[in-house]
């Protein structure tokens, strides 16, 4: 229940203090609820300390809880309020865990600007691939055949770590072999190659780019013609299967979504529409996709039909199969997997 195995009742380990810890010093946030707090102090102790607090200002509230027994990471986070930038707006939220007979049963400190000398980002690196500038621009050139191979072994491995089962395992590593396979259009491929219209040699797959080696100017994507906010991953649906590897996957719909969604977008809707989905167009070689694509909608559009299916129905039809959690859990591996291979190859040069 409750995101957690519905099979298990024991008491879960709470690890949002330390998931929070390295972004410190752009928000931070001090929970002092039931549950977190061990056993020195029960619910009834901590509703009667906030209902005595002399006001509901964030410092008398502090004030009022520290006569209580709580837990040393706790306590030091409630003193580390004080280095809040811009301690004015430090807040404190009563309403989030609901009342005891009228008394707040816990209590959120925020300092929505976080702390000085706290994190300002996860291992001091940014997320690999959140983004087409951050994604694809990476400072050193990098093959799509490459690029997917890299994201299938990460996937495999981040697949055999969760102890995944057999079927979802393979089906996530043949989403990550496909999953960049949109960026083979011809207009991307044109913006990684520096806006160069000819782009890659349709003739030799390793100048088939996922990652472009040059820093781009901020005209180059749209000199390219690509719309405005085009993703990538939705092309990649259309093409996946076009490719022969297709025909092994377990559980076709799931690879699609999982392709479909490795940036976030796409759940169900996409930010961009695609004249050029009304056409034909022409494809590279060397990667097993076909010479000339037929017309046709992409996920981003309500007419896009798998087998009776638009992209909406296909995500209620996963949500039904695999429940909400679980499907989660699986698009944050491949998400995963594409950042920690994007990173693994920072550096590197060649195809």
């Amino acid at each position: 229940a409750c995101g957690w195995n519905p099979a298990r009742w024991e008491a879960a380990t709470d690890v949002g203090r330390q998931a929070a810890a390295p972004f410190a010093g752009r928000r931070f946030a001090v929970r002092v609820a039931p549950g977190l707090l061990g056993g020195a102090v029960d619910d009834g102790m901590l509703a009667d300390a906030l209902a005595g607090a002399e006001s509901r200002r964030w410092t008398d509230l502090r004030a009022a809880l520290a006569a209580l027994d709580l837990p040393g990471g706790v306590r030091d986070d409630l003193a580390r309020l004080d280095k809040a930038r811009n301690r004015r707006g430090v807040t404190a939220c009563l309403d989030l865990y609901g009342t005891d007979a009228g008394r707040p049963r816990g209590v959120v400190f925020l300092a929505p600007f976080g702390i000085d000398g706290g994190g300002r980002e996860e291992d001091g690196r940014p997320n690999a691939t959140e983004d087409d500038a951050s994604g694809s621009i990476a400072g050193f050139p990098l093959s799509l055949r490459r690029h997917g191979l890299d994201v299938e072994r990460k996937a495999g491995d981040f697949a055999a770590a969760a102890g995944l089962p057999a079927g979802p395992a393979a089906d996530l590593k043949l989403a990550g072999y496909l999953h960049d396979l949109g960026k083979a259009d011809p207009r991307f491929q044109a913006w990684l190659h520096h806006g160069d219209p000819l782009g890659a040699d349709p003739d030799d797959a390793d100048t088939v780019l996922a990652k472009s080696g040059r820093l781009l100017p901020p005209t180059a994507r749209a000199a390219a013609g690509l719309p405005e906010n085009w993703r990538h991953e939705a092309f990649s649906v259309r093409l996946a299967p076009h490719v022969a590897r297709f025909g092994q996957a377990n559980d076709p719909e799931l690879v699609l979504w999982l392709v479909g969604v490795h940036h976030g977008h796409g759940r169900p809707f996409f930010p961009h529409r695609d004249p050029d989905d009304a056409a034909p167009r022409c494809l590279p070689g060397g990667l097993g996709l076909p010479a000339e694509l037929p017309p046709g909608p992409g996920p981003q559009s309500l007419a896009y039909d798998r087998f009776g299916f638009d992209w909406p129905m296909l995500f209620a039809r996963l949500k039904a199969r695999y429940g909400v959690w679980e499907l989660a859990r699986l698009e944050a591996v491949l998400r995963l997997a594409d950042h920690r291979a994007s990173e693994d190859r920072t550096g590197e040069t060649g195809p």
